[in-house]
């Protein structure tokens, strides 16, 4: 047997600190981290002739404070 008590007032406050809060924090680090990774296989497969394209690129993904992609040339 599982027994379980709730202290309500306790519970919406948990929640209403968690709607305003955590959600949205959680969703722009998701969005940001998406981000990255989309610019990371941009710069990955863009083609390269002189480097400028790939280079704005990188610059992109170091303002948003992701890693540079190892062996990158531009």
């Amino acid at each position: 047997m599982i027994k379980l008590e709730v202290e309500l007032d306790g519970l919406f406050n948990e929640i209403e600190d968690y709607i305003r809060h955590e959600v949205p924090d959680t969703r722009h680090e998701y969005v940001l981290d998406l981000m990255r990774r989309v610019l990371r296989l941009t710069i990955q497969y863009n083609p390269v002739d002189t480097g400028r394209s790939r280079a704005s690129w990188v610059t992109g993904l170091e303002q948003l404070g992701g890693e540079v992609p190892v062996g990158w040339e531009g």
